[in-house]
């Protein structure tokens, strides 16, 4: 039987996305109607980490407020990045954020890789604990490992080392088994680890990748735990890329919903939230957006540029071209539009008929 042991988190969350061309932080742009930010916070949920610290540092004043935003009721912590120093550093900061007293483990992801399921979270975290791991990271295998840190295993296929794709000779580059940046550490070893990064390479930096050798320095085993679905942990650091991850999503819903029985008539063109639940038979119209938590009913049909956020519609409802509606209830076999605008509050009861270019409010 595995030993339960408490465990706390870490975002590393301060970097600005140089190559996003942008004044806002990186985890504070969108994917699928929610910051990256909160995306990374959801996959961490599950495990119950406490705390689940943030490191800042770009908008750390706007982070913070959507990190409590988006998780009231979480225990939450924040740490500061003043100075981008690389992930070594990034980490070093998010420990002043867990209690010195914090005698479980620790585990570290990037708020960039909005991807990361919580049951591929989980499952690392099984596999460290089964192997009774003081130090676990995840690894992926691509057909070119590219700009990625490369898994350095010996003979026996234990690790060695990771080493930086600009720090690594011919022979290591061509490996395809590269580090994803999500670690799963003992509170102790790790603050002891930390203090002994050295910024020893091309860049300057502190890299957290150096926490494995150093541990193996210290005869500490390392587990690098590879990962099914490498899609998980594509990071974002583009517009380009960010639109492609927006394209992915949007594709992964909409084929969802159709195989439960909705009908789209231009998929590629309808914008669904990942939490909004539309039932069987209903029809959604080219350009619609159905935002947020939204609960569309059964047999409800959606025409083209219809806008909906945080909406519940009753069953065998009709909205028309162009009808906005937010924060509000329409009930049964209503008939809405074209081009009415319900406000937030606004409660219909069923059957009701609300004409083109009528406005209500709560």
């Amino acid at each position: 039987m595995t030993e339960q042991r408490q465990i706390a988190a870490i975002i590393l969350a301060a970097g600005l996305g140089t190559r996003m061309r942008s004044e806002r932080a990186k985890v504070l742009h969108e994917l699928g109607g929610e910051a990256m930010l909160t995306r990374a916070m959801r996959a961490l949920a599950s495990l119950g980490p406490r705390p689940l610290a943030i490191v800042v540092g770009h908008q750390a004043r706007e982070v913070e407020a959507l990190a409590r935003a988006a998780m009231p009721n979480a225990s939450l912590a924040f740490a500061t990045q003043s100075e981008q120093r690389g992930t070594g550093h990034a980490a070093r900061c998010g420990m002043t954020a867990i209690p010195r007293d914090f005698s479980g483990d620790v585990i570290i992801i990037h708020g960039d890789v909005p991807m990361l399921s919580a049951a591929t979270l989980a499952e690392f975290h099984r596999a460290h604990r089964a192997r009774v791991s003081k130090l676990s990271f995840t690894t992926v295998k691509l057909p070119d490992g590219g700009a990625y840190g490369r898994v350095i295993r010996d003979s026996d296929g234990e690790v060695t080392s990771i080493v930086e794709a600009r720090d690594a000779d011919a022979s290591q580059k061509a490996i395809n088994e590269i580090n994803t940046g999500v670690y799963l550490v003992d509170a102790a070893l790790l603050r002891s680890i930390l203090d002994q990064l050295q910024p020893n390479n091309v860049q300057g930096e502190y890299y957290l990748t150096d926490i494995i050798g150093i541990a193996k320095t210290l005869g500490v085993g390392v587990l690098g735990w590879c990962a099914p679905d490498a899609a998980e942990f594509a990071g974002i650091n583009s517009r380009e890329e960010l639109a492609n991850m927006e394209a992915l999503i949007r594709d992964q819903v909409n084929r969802k919903l159709m195989e439960n029985g909705v009908t789209f008539i231009d998929p590629n063109s309808a914008y669904i939230s990942e939490q909004a639940e539309i039932g069987a038979d209903s029809i959604i119209g080219p350009g619609v957006q159905i935002l947020g938590h939204s609960k569309i009913g059964r047999g409800v049909r959606i025409e083209g540029t219809a806008w909906l956020s945080n909406v519940t519609v009753g069953d065998r409802c009709h909205l028309k071209l162009g009808v906005r509606a937010e924060d509000c209830i329409i009930g049964e076999d209503s008939d809405i539009g074209p081009f009415a605008h319900l406000r937030a509050g606004t409660e219909l009861a069923g059957h009701n008929r609300i004409g083109n270019f009528v406005e209500t409010k709560k």
